[in-house]
């Protein structure tokens, strides 16, 4: 039947635009209820003395202590969805069912927001703040939805709009992250009292409206009878724990392709991998470090992520039609450029004396 989200091609877009939104919505917002609650419950300063500006005497005090948290919750959010990636790929090719993993990270995301809402209510320690990424990291956290978001939209388009659609799911995300760090903005110039509870409700209620876009919206990818039989892993279909699933994960991965075609693989995996390990240490650790070198309050710190985000989108979209389009650059080079120009911002970020 012809829906609207047919007509304009929408399938899991909104899913990813909302998560980024709430991401950067509690993105600073999170780290910095960390550190008050690290300030007044571990070290026993006085709440004047953890909020607003804290002085930088302070900061060098509880800054290790909230960093070893942080760490602690990006291992938890690494390490079980690596493993469960060895069996979530090779399972949703044998039955087609790319939405079970897309649904279960969202649950466990909205339960993730639902126990801060707790946490922020009770006086409860830091160290405990590591249980509020255990439900996402559990159901396959961020690697499960790139996965079979990524599967999901090559089991609905083809060769001539693939590149498209995973361009505009990408524009999505980034636009989310935008939208979020504006909206924690202007929410924290709104409201004073009992911000973190508004913004992770906020996002609480945004999870919930993007599990249900998922449950009920979002058409299961269609596969004949004919596919399931020719794809030969009928058997593995039935069981999600099974080891053929790792087997099969990696003999896909290190099986012999022409013109060099493993070697290739491999060192995309390894680019994305450095990649994902210098966005996730940026990501996490960068509110820590502008508040230590210029003070920033959470304001001021979403402002600048949200001008990050929007100079993002649109020097994506300029420089993808200048650089393939006008001048016809491969993607290879596209691909160094950009990473260059991502290390250079890191570098320029980190020599910065003043904002």
């Amino acid at each position: 039947p012809k829906t609207l989200l047919n007509l304009f091609q929408i399938s899991v877009e909104p899913i990813f635009l909302l998560m980024f939104f709430c991401f950067s919505l509690v993105d600073a917002a999170g780290t910095n209820f960390l550190l008050i609650r690290t300030c007044t419950m571990v070290f026993g300063f006085s709440e004047a003395n953890c909020t607003h500006r804290i002085s930088p005497s302070v900061q060098e005090i509880i800054q290790p202590y909230t960093a070893r948290i942080i760490m602690g919750k990006v291992l938890i959010q690494a390490i079980f969805p690596a493993i469960l990636s060895l069996f979530i790929g090779s399972w949703t090719d044998g039955s087609k069912k790319r939405k079970p993993f897309i649904i279960l990270p969202l649950i466990g995301l909205t339960i993730d927001y639902a126990i801060w809402l707790i946490f922020i209510y009770f006086p409860i320690p830091p160290v405990f703040f590591l249980l509020t990424v255990l439900p996402y990291s559990l159901s396959g956290g961020s690697i499960s939805l790139f996965t079979c978001a990524y599967c999901y939209l090559s089991d609905i388009t083809n060769e001539d709009n693939r590149a498209f659609r995973m361009s505009v799911l990408t524009i999505s995300l980034t636009i989310g992250m935008l939208s979020g760090y504006l909206v924690s903005t202007e929410m924290y110039k709104t409201f004073h009292k009992n911000i973190n509870f508004i913004v992770f409700g906020t996002s609480l209620c945004c999870m919930i409206l993007t599990l249900l876009y998922t449950i009920f919206l979002l058409p299961e990818t269609v596969i004949t009878a004919e596919e399931i039989e020719n794809s030969g892993e009928r058997n593995n279909r039935k069981s999600f724990f099974n080891i053929s699933h790792v087997k099969n994960s990696l003999a896909v991965l290190l099986k012999g392709r022409p013109s060099n075609g493993r070697l290739v693989l491999l060192l995309l995996i390894a680019i994305i991998v450095i990649d994902i390990l210098v966005f996730q240490g940026e990501s996490n650790f960068r509110y820590l470090s502008l508040k230590a070198s210029f003070h920033w309050t959470v304001e001021d710190y979403n402002v600048f992520s949200a001008i990050l985000s929007g100079v993002a989108v649109i020097i994506s979209l300029i420089g993808i039609w200048l650089l393939n389009k006008v001048l016809g650059l491969s993607c290879t080079f596209t691909i160094a450029l950009v990473l260059s120009t991502c290390f250079i911002s890191s570098v320029l970020i980190s020599l910065s004396k003043s904002p």
